[in-house]
């Protein structure tokens, strides 16, 4: 398998996710000798998994709740931004894969200057926020 990459392919304004593409699939004709990746299907491989290409900011403050599970049900990654007001009590960043066994991947510090926080939430993973008191709440979807 050859890895087709944003490094070897110059697509330096976005970021592609452990996503790789097999000879077969990168041959416009279908056959499975190794060839070069056409335009077309470099393209469709790159609107599919490259974070960025084709996506845009939304503001989701109004239709999100610290606490609350949320899950990214689209088949490309998204980017979750946040800012955080610095409220009474700490408060944490979780994912994960199923919905019950989540990772904390980040701290929001409790009190103090205002901050942000950015993660990456891979496709049909979810996340939650605990203890958020801030202003902005945006995802790149």
């Amino acid at each position: 398998m050859r890895s087709y990459n944003r490094d070897h392919y110059g697509w330096s304004p976005y970021i592609c996710i452990n996503r790789s593409l097999t000879d077969a699939q990168a041959r416009d004709d279908g056959s499975p000798e190794p060839g070069l990746v056409s335009g077309a299907v470099l393209g469709a491989w790159r609107d599919a998994v490259c974070l960025g290409h084709g996506q845009r900011w939304t503001d989701v403050k109004a239709v999100r709740a610290a606490g609350v599970t949320y899950q990214n049900s689209s088949e490309r990654p998204i980017l979750v931004s946040i800012g955080v007001g610095g409220g009474a009590a700490a408060g944490f960043i979780y994912v994960s894969a199923d919905n019950r066994s989540f990772v904390r991947i980040s701290a929001i510090a409790a009190s103090g200057a205002p901050s942000c926080a950015s993660f990456i939430v891979p496709p049909r993973h979810y996340y939650q926020i605990s203890n958020w008191s801030g202003t902005i709440w945006s995802e790149l979807v």
